[in-house]
């Protein structure tokens, strides 16, 4: 039970990066004020908004991150921005432009690949394909699927 409970708060610390990178790509706020703004408020998932709808109610119900996973994938992908963008664009084959949601998928996945190097990649690797399934269809699944098996590879190699 303790393995499910840690996974789910690794899970949940990635998807809120996530979005909190699409928020800082789209605000421009500093990484210090958008993790600050999360960890304050945690997360809240669509399905638990639908049950609840009593401000009381909604404070109960917050899904807390491993919330050292969470800075550490907002930090690291600001010290390491530019690097992982031409990771990331480098493994992209068409030269279309991907989605900022898409593209922050793929930043912060990218990231703990290459940086996270203890942590297995097939885990890291189907919570961001998770992440995905939250927000796109399967063919958007497929795609980072392939993007972040890439970067895996890459990372393994190097």
């Amino acid at each position: 039970m303790k393995k499910a409970q840690k996974n789910n708060k690794e899970f949940i610390a990635r998807l809120m990066a996530v979005q909190a990178c699409y928020q800082m790509i789209h605000n421009q706020k500093p990484v210090e004020l958008v993790i600050e703004e999360y960890l304050e408020s945690g997360l809240i998932t669509d399905e638990e908004l639908e049950a609840e709808s009593q401000a009381e109610e909604l404070a109960s119900i917050k899904i807390l991150p491993h919330e050292g996973l969470f800075k550490k994938i907002l930090l690291g992908l600001e010290r390491r921005n530019s690097e992982i963008e031409e990771i990331v664009k480098a493994n992209v084959s068409s030269s279309k432009e991907i989605e900022p949601l898409l593209f922050s998928i793929l930043l912060c996945g990218a990231y703990e690949l290459l940086e996270h190097i203890q942590t297995d990649s097939p885990i890291i690797v189907n919570d961001y394909l998770n992440v995905t399934h939250k927000f796109y269809s399967k063919s958007q699944v497929s795609f980072v699927n392939g993007i972040l098996d890439s970067v895996s590879k890459s990372a393994q190699e190097g």
